[in-house]
């Protein structure tokens, strides 16, 4: 069977046990933010990956 070579983000679930060859995993409900994030976004922050904010135009001068 093809394993994936990265696991999948878990937003909503915490992996709490896996077996040694991957036949048995159980899972657990992740507990809600401290901070009041969704989910998703603080898991987003806990990786690292935050929101690029996208750049402002570049804004040339004529050359005269």
């Amino acid at each position: 069977q093809y394993l994936p070579k990265q696991s999948p983000t878990l937003d909503i679930l915490d992996e709490a046990f896996t077996s040694e060859n991957w036949i048995v995993r159980i899972y657990q409900v992740k507990k809600e933010d401290s901070l009041g994030r969704d989910l998703k976004s603080a898991n987003a922050f806990a990786e690292g990956k935050k929101r690029k904010r996208s750049k402002p135009p570049v804004k040339r001068r004529a050359i005269a």
